[in-house]
């Protein structure tokens, strides 16, 4: 299996871990409620295939703009950087009930 150019300094294990964690695409249900089910984390409509765009807001009439650093989208490896606070509050929520041993 040969690597894949811009997604293999780690990044997908970090995005895969997160689902792990119990945590959804960024671009989940686009635009749409309620997301990717996390309060603080802006809507998107779709993932940044490929890409590192500099700014999107791909859904205008929600606050916020696309989380292209967010590591629940599919940007490349290099320009992800970030879980929301909103995030790391559920993945921790869903260690204890679900994957801690007596959870």
């Amino acid at each position: 299996m040969g690597k894949v150019k811009g997604y293999n300094t780690g990044g997908t294990a970090i995005h895969e871990v997160g689902h792990w964690h119990g945590l959804l695409h960024v671009f989940e249900n686009g635009c749409s409620p309620p997301g990717d089910a996390v309060a603080d984390t802006p809507y998107c409509l779709r993932p940044d295939n490929d890409s590192c765009p500099t700014s999107r807001d791909s859904c205008p009439q929600q606050p916020g703009k696309d989380p292209i650093s967010n590591w629940m989208g599919y940007s490349v490896d290099s320009c992800m950087s970030s879980f929301s606070h909103g995030q790391l509050l559920r993945a921790e929520q869903m260690w204890h009930r679900h994957r801690l041993p007596g959870g």
